[in-house]
């Protein structure tokens, strides 16, 4: 998966904070990420990955109003899901 090669353990402003793919491999699959996290690495804006979850197209974990996070593994699931549609698509 060379689109998570690379993962921001911390995604701020300044996009700091870089996880290896060693690092990433090791992650559980229950680790959880938060949605700028997950923006970062898709390459997608906050807004779009809040719609994604709102709308259940990738799954999350609601703690309150503002606060959701992404498991690592639901977030490769989502990838895989995207990667089958883009072959089916071809």
């Amino acid at each position: 998966m060379s689109s998570l090669g690379l993962i921001p353990e911390r995604a701020t402003k300044a996009g700091q904070g870089w996880v290896s793919s060693e690092k990433w491999a090791q992650l559980p699959d229950d680790a959880l990420m938060t949605t700028r996290q997950v923006a970062y690495m898709l390459g997608l804006s906050l807004t779009t990955v809040w719609r994604l979850c709102r709308d259940g197209e990738l799954a999350s974990v609601r703690f309150n109003r503002r606060t959701v996070r992404v498991r690592k593994g639901d977030l490769v699931r989502f990838v895989r899901g995207l990667e089958g549609k883009n072959h089916d698509d071809g």
